[in-house]
């Protein structure tokens, strides 16, 4: 996770009758990039956003050369030995291609110098280091009854009965055409829970029967997307600096999950219904587009992060859930999240477990819509994040859902707050497939219980949303702050 700066400006999420300008006059702010940030951030990797006018050259691989009698390859080669790769997933979109991952091979080159002289290059529009992002969840222990382990769990799943999710499933429950994209740990692939509502990259599946099979699997990028055999989805983490146990050095084709909380958070969404077992998702005939980005530690690399974001975008998800985040401000993240959301992509993530009103990130970047967690009395979860940048809560505590080893267990945080979000989004895109991004966010807050104070409040947003309320809307009204824009101030 990452988490940023205040920017001192309300959450501009309303819920009237009528649609209104306001301008507000608001003095900007400056902010800067602390060298305490380091320990939060890969070990010896910055990331640059070069200018427009600053050649690049890609060579073999993912690796980049800059022009050799340039500034800037001046200044690194004085910094130390490096290597120069594209932080990001070949886009077509000109800007999303001018990011670069440093990595430099001398422990005792000094980062905060580094950056420091990085972001003084005129060939550079920002430089920042490659943060450090962690999960916003928590597993307990697995209480279900040992002598009975394929009985059904969806008595013990409050959560769906306060969402009125039987109601919200006689107008929807969601179509396979809608792909929600969770950028996590990964996913059991094989749970029986989750296997036939994982997206399967149709460009890749060589015979066409919906499964990943050996034979789909033939070293060539059929598709023609960049990807080689991504055949039901991607792992994206790439952190040799991190002291790990489980897949973390390489970015390859196998999204499968060693943590737990991807799996986790993949069920709430998208547990398969009705088969007499387990549990049942929000949205059980949405798709669940695996991508892997985070470690068996539960921390995810920004770079990453963002190259998820953009395959998710190119490979057609509707909805991407973020189940992470921090404090720092991260000018790479926001600028992709940018991209993603003028592409139409719902964009929710976790609002953090610190009890504080602390802006945390991608949640409170204003594209996103930032989810708190809930319990079954409709009280705040104690750990709750709250504040200016809440959009609405959603149920966190006691969350029954899948677990690895093809089993259940309790889940809870705004983790777990997120992915009902996300599910229900996907069942009013299902239901409303023409309906923009901000009518999905309009239509969350316009149904949504209140709690709290009347009206939108610092401790649950808009509310605690409601499937069958939200889903029974047929004509959406909001209104918005269209100036000063949030995050105007970096």
């Amino acid at each position: 996770m990452f988490v940023l700066s205040s920017h001192g400006f309300f959450r501009r999420r309303c819920c009237l009758v009528a649609s209104f300008l306001m301008i507000l006059g608001a003095e900007r702010e400056s902010i800067s990039q602390a060298p305490s940030l380091v320990a939060s951030s890969a070990p010896r990797e910055i990331i640059l956003k070069v200018r427009a006018s600053t050649s690049l050259q890609k060579k073999s691989g993912d690796t980049i050369a800059f022009d050799s009698a340039s500034q800037l390859h001046v200044r690194l080669r004085a910094l130390g030995n490096y290597r120069a790769l594209a932080a990001l997933p070949e886009s077509g979109n000109a800007e999303i291609n001018r990011f670069v991952l440093l990595r430099f091979d001398d422990a005792d080159v000094d980062m905060t110098t580094a950056l420091a002289s990085l972001s003084d290059s005129p060939e550079i529009e920002y430089a920042q280091f490659n943060h450090v992002l962690h999960c916003d969840g928590f597993t307990l222990a697995n209480n279900a009854p040992v002598d009975a382990p394929n009985d059904s769990l969806y008595s013990r799943q409050w959560a769906l009965q306060t969402l009125r999710a039987p109601e919200a499933w006689q107008i929807s429950s969601g179509t396979p055409e809608v792909l929600i994209a969770v950028i996590d740990t990964g996913v059991e692939l094989d749970h029986p829970d989750l296997q036939t509502n994982l997206w399967i990259n149709a460009g890749e599946d060589l015979n066409g029967n919906g499964r990943a099979e050996p034979a789909d699997y033939n070293n060539i990028d059929d598709d023609g997307n960049g990807f080689i055999d991504d055949v039901i989805g991607w792992d994206f983490t790439d952190a040799p600096g991190f002291p790990d146990a489980g897949d973390h050095l390489d970015r390859d084709n196998d999204p499968s999950d060693d943590n737990g909380h991807g799996t986790a958070v993949s069920g709430i969404i998208a547990a398969q219904a009705n088969n007499r077992i387990g549990i049942a998702g929000l949205a059980p005939q949405c798709q669940v587009m695996a991508l892997r980005a985070g470690t068996s530690q539960g921390l995810l690399e920004e770079d990453d992060v963002a190259s998820a974001i953009v395959y998710a975008v190119m490979n057609g998800a509707a909805v991407i859930n973020m189940s992470f985040g921090d404090v720092v401000v991260s000018p790479m993240l926001r600028d992709v999240i940018q991209f993603a959301h003028r592409r139409g992509v719902v964009l929710v993530a976790s609002a953090g477990n610190s009890s504080t009103d602390t802006p945390h990130y991608p949640s409170a970047y204003a594209e996103t819509i930032a989810a708190g967690a809930s319990m079954p009395d409709d009280r705040l979860a104690a750990f709750s994040n709250y504040g200016t940048t809440l959009d609405v809560v959603a149920p966190g505590t006691e969350i029954w859902t899948t677990s690895l080893r093809k089993s259940y267990a309790q889940f809870g945080g705004t983790s777990a707050a997120a992915p009902f979000v996300s599910a229900l989004a996907g069942l009013l895109l299902s239901r409303s497939p023409e309906w923009n991004n901000e009518m999905i966010r309009a239509a969350l807050q316009n149904s949504a219980v209140d709690l709290g104070e009347p009206g939108w409040d610092r401790s649950f947003g808009a509310g605690r949303i409601d499937a069958a309320a939200a889903l029974e809307l047929e004509q959406l009204s909001r209104c918005e702050i269209h100036a000063p824009e949030m995050d105007a101030g970096f």
